[in-house]
This record gives C-alpha cells, structure tokens and sequence, in this order.
C-alpha cells in the first residue's frame, strides 16, 4: 500500500514537472519576450486657445470640429509663442491629454474677441 501512495505522489510530481518544463510553443509570450513595441498613431486637434494656465502647464483648446473645451498639458516653453485666441495644432497620444507636438497655425488678432459655446439642448 505505502509503494502504490509512493509511486502515485511521483507520478503526480512528475506530471507537473513535464507540464512546467514542456513545450512552449503554444503562442503565449512570457513578460520580457516583446521584442518589438506597437507603434500608436498619434491624434491631431485643431482649435483655438481658450484660457493658459501657467503655473500647473495647462492650456484650454476648443475644439473646432465639436466645440468643446479641452484641457491640455504641455512643456513650459510652449508659453513663450501661445497666447488666447490663438489658432493651434495639437498632437497626442490616444487617451492622453499630454501633448507630445505643439503648433501654432494662426496668431490671434488683438481685436478679435472669442465668444463662448452656444450649449446643445
């Protein structure tokens, strides 16, 4: 009786060892094995400057497809060239606020005044 409960807790043993060390050839990647990263595509937003908020690096675009305020965060040295009411590029990351490319596609007129969005009901 002791050499069958023996011989059955080493063939269990044995099973596990061969299902651990077998073939990995079933498609699933281990961590570490990417050899190679997904490129993500990067999102374009056009719109004007709404309000800049210096301190914590933050500008408020408004989109000109939808209307609707965006709030984005860029480097520091984006203040020196952007100004309200001026006509920017934006370019992001999917489901990132953080703006990896920055443009200004038209300056804003001193005399033009920016009206707020009409709301939808």
């Amino acid at each position: 009786m002791k050499k069958l409960i023996a011989l059955t807790v080493v063939m269990c043993f044995a099973a596990t060892c061969f299902a651990a060390w077998g073939n990995k050839s079933t498609g699933s990647k281990t961590p570490g094995t990417e050899t190679k990263k997904e490129s993500v595509g990067l999102i374009i937003w056009n719109g004007r400057v709404t309000s800049v908020n210096e301190p914590q690096n933050e500008i408020v675009v408004k989109d000109d497809k939808s209307t609707y305020d965006k709030v984005f965060i860029v480097k520091p040295e984006v203040f020196k060239s952007v100004k309200v009411g001026d006509a920017v590029e934006l370019k992001t990351k999917p489901d990132s606020s953080i703006v990896e490319n920055f443009k200004v596609t038209k300056a804003a007129q001193a005399d033009t005044p920016i009206t707020p969005a009409k709301k939808k009901k």
